[in-house]
């Protein structure tokens, strides 16, 4: 019985993983099968959860739930909860399975790789196929054309690259001899593709998290040769860059004329200078609504209102494109606490706050919040809650051998 869950379990998670990019019908399919699963399997007796890094990690979807008080859009609040279920739905699920083993949690990561290798050949064919297209389209602001959002694709590739790179390094000697022969071109393939794609999100999450891996790779093996090798790698790579592929040079050169048109006054069209002004309307909402916010179910309605009293009723209308200020704005700085809590307390509380594949994913998901309110969609809501509880229950079996 208990192989046969465990296979049901592989199966849901690579669905989930899966869905991460192809499909948001088959992401809650596949959540709520886990949590089916672990109701009905479970080795944790009629607790639904009893552990504080799942019920902490919980409040990010939690947290709206007060939030219905100061809305009176019912249905924007609804909209914004559901949004957060995954960690509502994944803690539950994860606390009730059996303790996922290191093996586990490095198979979930390499498998993840792989799917986002092969979801990369047909955006790499397209691309190839009409390079003039595309590159026409970067050169407009238009991004190359990619299974899942593009900003939230280039991050899951980030991340991937990040994780694998460090199983590399560290579980070399664990790896089947195929894993070694073919992991090293596989990373360099996807690095390759993270700087075709000219995704800038995804490319500064990448550089930010690499720093971030070499430095702790450093501090814990004291070795800082592989800081500075590191740093280095930071330095040429995005010149070099830069300077053969031509969709990120199209990219860039497209950023900086945008930002020209905006320090002209002229912007307002235009990707870049959109997402500057979503960050001052949101930053304004915010200053009027500091404690408690504007309510997470009217926080739409309070924007489009800003951006109508700013430049008309045609303009088009943008959540703060961070997401910090985005709960800033929405739920205060109450609802600020709770989301640093239920962010970063799990972690804290973890057991292996220096656990380097964990450091990373917070990382990633941080790098993301300073440009993007990722969770208010469902795919990178999932991902990040996905990812989360995996290393929150191989905590759990740190936890076992400690004692």
């Amino acid at each position: 019985m208990k192989i046969t869950v465990d296979r049901i379990f592989c199966s849901l998670a690579i669905l989930l993983m899966v869905s991460l990019v192809y499909s948001k019908f088959l992401l809650s399919v596949s959540m709520i099968g886990l949590v089916v699963l672990s109701i009905f399997h479970s080795d944790k007796g009629k607790k639904v959860i009893g552990d504080k890094t799942f019920l902490l990690l919980m409040l990010l979807c939690l947290m709206y739930i007060p939030s219905i008080l100061n809305s009176d859009d019912i249905e924007g609040w609804t909209h914004h909860v559901r949004m957060r279920l995954p960690f509502l739905f994944l803690p539950i699920a994860f606390y009730r399975f059996p303790i996922i083993t290191e093996h586990r949690m490095l198979w979930i990561h390499k498998v993840f790789f792989v799917i986002l290798f092969i979801s990369a050949i047909p955006v790499s064919i397209h691309y190839l196929s009409d390079i003039d297209g595309m590159q026409k389209m970067l050169a407009q602001g238009q991004p190359i054309p990619t299974p899942v959002n593009h900003i939230k694709y280039s991050i899951f590739i980030a991340y991937a690259i990040l994780i694998v790179l460090w199983i590399c390094l560290n579980r070399w000697s664990s790896l089947a001899s195929l894993e070694k022969k073919i992991g090293v071109p596989l990373i360099v393939l996807m690095v390759l593709f993270i700087h075709l794609l000219a995704v800038r999100s995804g490319i500064v999450v990448f550089y930010g998290g690499l720093i971030v891996l070499g430095f702790m790779e450093a501090l814990q093996k004291k070795k800082y040769k592989i800081l500075i090798a590191t740093l280095v790698i930071c330095t040429v790579l995005p010149f070099v860059a830069f300077k053969t592929l031509p969709s990120l040079n199209k990219r860039i050169h497209y950023m900086l004329w945008d930002l020209d048109r905006f320090r002209e006054g002229n912007g307002d069209d235009y990707s870049d200078s959109e997402r500057i002004n979503s960050l001052l309307i949101g930053y304004e909402i915010f200053k009027e609504n500091i404690w408690v916010g504007t309510g997470i179910g009217d926080f739409q309605s309070v924007c489009a209102e800003k951006y109508n009293t700013s430049w008309g009723p045609e303009k088009k209308v943008l959540y703060p494109h961070n997401q910090f200020l985005f709960i800033l704005g929405a739920c205060g700085i109450i609802g600020f606490v709770l989301f640093l809590l239920g962010m970063y307390g799990p972690w804290l509380w973890s057991g292996i706050p220096k656990f380097i594949p964990l450091i990373l994913l917070l990382t990633v998901a941080s790098l993301t919040f300073m440009v993007d309110n990722i969770l208010e969609r469902s795919f990178s809501a999932g991902w990040l809650a996905f990812f989360y509880c995996v290393f929150l229950s191989y905590a759990q079996k740190i936890k076992q051998v400690s004692i």
